[in-house]
Order: C-alpha cells, then sequence, then structure tokens
C-alpha cells in the first residue's frame, strides 16, 4: 500500500512540474505578446508619420514642378500654359500623373499632343525642378546636349532667358552643346569646336 502511495505522489510531483513549466512558458508568452503588442504600437506610429511625411514631401515636390515647368513654359512661349504633377494612389503604388492645359484647355497627351518645342523645354524644366529637389547643397554644373532643338528660331532667345533666370535664381551652372545662335549669346562663356571642317558651339 505504501509504495502505492509513494507511486502516486512521485507522479503527482512529476505533474506538479510539468505545470509549472507550462506556467512559465505562459508567462513567457504572456510578456512576449505585451512586448509585440508594443512593438505593432510603435510600428504603426512609425509607419503614419512615414506617410506624413511622404505626403509632405510629395506636396513640396508637386509645388516646386508645378511652378518651374509653368514658368519655363510661358517664358518661352506665347500661350498661357499650365502645368499640373499629381499624386495617386493606383495597385497599392504612388504613381505620378501629369497633365497640361493650354489657354486652360486641357490637353489629354502633354507630351505627344503639343509641338513647336514645348516638349523640349517642358522636360527639361521637368529634369531641372526634380534635380533641384533632391540635390545637395553644393552648386550643381548640368551639362545638356543640343536641348532645344525643336523650339523655333524665333523662340530661341526666349529659352537663353529661361536659362539665365535659372542659373540666377537656383545657382546652377549649365554647360550646353548647342548650333542655336541665340543661345551663344545668352551665355557667360562661349568656346567654338570645330571637327573636319564643322563648326559648333559649346555654350
Amino acid at each position: 500500500m505504501q509504495a502505492r502511495i509513494n507511486d502516486i505522489k512521485k507522479k503527482l510531483e512529476w505533474r506538479t512540474g510539468e505545470l509549472r513549466q507550462i506556467e512559465k512558458q505562459i508567462a513567457r508568452l504572456e510578456t512576449d505578446t505585451v512586448a509585440m503588442k508594443e512593438t505593432m504600437v510603435n510600428i504603426e506610429q512609425a509607419l503614419v508619420v512615414a506617410q506624413a511625411v511622404a505626403k509632405l514631401t510629395q506636396e513640396q515636390l508637386r509645388i516646386q514642378v508645378n511652378d518651374v515647368v509653368t514658368m519655363a513654359l510661358n517664358t518661352v512661349f506665347p500661350e498661357r500654359y499650365e502645368f499640373h504633377l499629381d499624386f495617386e494612389i493606383k495597385r497599392g503604388k504612388t504613381e505620378a500623373v501629369i497633365s497640361l492645359t493650354q489657354n486652360k484647355d486641357r490637353l489629354d497627351d502633354p507630351m505627344g499632343e503639343t509641338g513647336g518645342g514645348v516638349v523640349d523645354v517642358l522636360s527639361f524644366a521637368l529634369r531641372i525642378s526634380c534635380f533641384l529637389f533632391k540635390r545637395n547643397s553644393l552648386r550643381p554644373t548640368i551639362i545638356l546636349d543640343e536641348p532645344f532643338r525643336f523650339v523655333s528660331k524665333d523662340l530661341q532667345d526666349r529659352v537663353g532667358q529661361i536659362l539665365k533666370r535659372m542659373a540666377k535664381k537656383m545657382k546652377i551652372q549649365f554647360i550646353i552643346v548647342t548650333h542655336e545662335e541665340a543661345l551663344w549669346d545668352s551665355a557667360d562663356k562661349e568656346f567654338t569646336v570645330r571637327k573636319v571642317g564643322k563648326t559648333s558651339k559649346l555654350v
């Protein structure tokens, strides 16, 4: 009978030990769960901050790009242009959407419907505004090869005005390869490059 009681006691002690181990595991899991909940809260808060920063950055970029591109177009062309950059969320990703109005009429395909060098000026101003947005404090030097080849001759001097205006206002140095005499005249320095009897100008 005593052996039977001793056997039951051993089993009880073993089960009690198991129970204590399980209780410790439960306590650890409860601690981990609390820590994970705190981490999730921190991640959600960080995500809210990141989304706010991204939205603010997008808004700053949108304003700068719209201003620079619209100014460039209206400096060169007699028609009144207005450029619009917006951001939309499509398929879970943020996409940039551009549109252009000419004399308040919306152009459905701003990069395809316009002629007379509008795309040249538009793409140039887009590149410059985006470059300036992410540049460091150093004064940038930008090299361009025939950037306004499709702008008509009578408007080339206005392109020169854009370059001088941007160079002064945004502290950019432009090095431009061009055959357009109006752009030569707008340059601070002019270099002539000759090769096999042909003459080009480096402005």
